[in-house]
């Protein structure tokens, strides 16, 4: 329900602050990434690899986008989808944040910072899953597949 209650919140702000009422631009990017899992306790840290579609929506400087992931570590394999909304800060550099809920029940909720060359874009996560109360931290880089 709180989660819910932040989403709508974000939702109405993003609304009120966004000047036009269509999208000015599209973007589809695929997405690699490599990072590190660690556990509350601290006692085992674990790597995992992400495999991403973003399918944005851009609207002057902010960013709306859907994304669907699939990450592998050990001997897990698992699915991730949500949102991400993202806004411009300086030029090609965009803050985000992302609630992406999992096929097993995990919940992971994320931010980060992506730069983006024509082409291409860098980026890196920093998250925290609920379930398994893990902090996930990851780099990548993605290829805009539509510009």
């Amino acid at each position: 329900m709180k989660t819910a209650l932040i989403l709508c919140s974000l939702f109405l702000f993003v609304h009120g602050n966004v000047n036009t009422a269509t999208a000015q631009d599209f973007q589809l990017t695929s997405s690699i990434s490599q990072g590190v899992v660690i556990n509350r306790d601290f006692d085992a840290d674990m790597f995992n690899a992400t495999i991403q579609v973003t399918p944005s929506f851009i609207f002057d400087k902010w960013k709306f986008s859907g994304v669907a992931m699939s990450y592998s570590m050990n001997n897990e394999t698992g699915f991730f989808g949500g949102t991400q909304v993202s806004y411009q800060v300086l030029p090609y550099t965009y803050l985000s944040t992302q609630a992406l809920y999992g096929n097993t029940g995990k919940e992971l909720f994320s931010g980060g910072v992506s730069y983006e060359f024509p082409g291409v874009s860098i980026f890196g996560n920093a998250g925290y899953e609920t379930k398994a109360q893990e902090t996930w931290l990851e780099v990548g880089i993605g290829y805009k597949i539509i510009e």
